[in-house]
């Protein structure tokens, strides 16, 4: 049988550039599936973003949408309140007419207890001609 000289710093001399070279193949091969990984998810990433982006845009145009539909009715309320501020006018104008209407409606009742007390009046005095009348009738028959 042959005998082996080799010592175990022999072997550890002779494989050492070998167990170095597979090493550095199994980081060179790691770091490059980690760069391809990483490649990968940073364009993922990437797409996710955009299609965040692609959203917001599509929200912030909406919210521009609601932005014009408010004002819209903020015109419209405008609008409104013009309107409102000229009936307020003519319910001024109505209330004043009602006022002076009211005044007018004491004068006409005052003037027609006037006239109903100047009516008994001339009905006493009617009365009165009447029996003055009948009495001369009565006198001169």
């Amino acid at each position: 049988m042959p005998t082996v000289d080799f010592t175990l710093q022999d072997i550890r001399t002779s494989l050492l550039p070998e167990i170095q070279t597979i090493i550095d193949e199994s980081i060179d091969t790691r770091f490059k599936q980690f760069e391809q990984s990483y490649e990968s998810d940073i364009a993922a990433i990437q797409q996710d973003f955009l299609a965040i982006y692609t959203r917001f845009d599509g929200i912030d145009a909406r919210f521009d949408g609601v932005d014009a539909r408010l004002d819209g009715i903020d015109a419209r309320f405008d609008g409104v309140d013009a309107r409102l501020d000229g009936m307020d006018s003519r319910l001024d104008g109505i209330d004043a007419r009602f006022d002076h209407l009211e005044t007018d409606l004491k004068d006409v009742k005052k003037d027609v207890r006037y006239i109903k007390h100047h009516m008994t009046d001339l009905d006493k005095l009617a009365g009165q001609h009447s029996r003055d009348i009948m009495k001369l009738r009565a006198r001169a028959a």
